[in-house]
């Protein structure tokens, strides 16, 4: 056991651990930024195109917990959430 632990030991292997630790941070790094200039602002903008759109719910019952759930998730705004009832009654907010 000890002569693997000695042939490992050896200074070229430090030496390429060393190289290979450094490339895989300068990878890591450049995937980071690659991600804040390209992905991030795209979800930025959709997420906020879509807070600023209204949305109709057509339920009873079950509208104040579908509005406070949506509201929750934060992709909308609580006053565009608006509710639809039955045909032949007003839209209400």
């Amino acid at each position: 056991m000890q002569t693997i632990v000695d042939f490992f030991n050896h200074p070229i292997f430090i030496v390429l651990g060393g190289i290979s630790t450094l490339i895989t941070l300068i990878a890591v790094l450049y995937g980071i930024y690659l991600f804040a200039r390209g992905i991030f602002p795209v979800w930025y903008r959709l997420g906020m195109g879509l807070s600023k759109r209204k949305i109709a719910i057509f339920a009873e019952k079950e509208f104040d917990d579908l509005r406070d759930m949506l509201f929750e998730s934060g992709l909308f705004l609580k006053e565009n959430i608006i509710k639809i009832e039955k045909p032949g009654k007003k839209f209400l907010k």
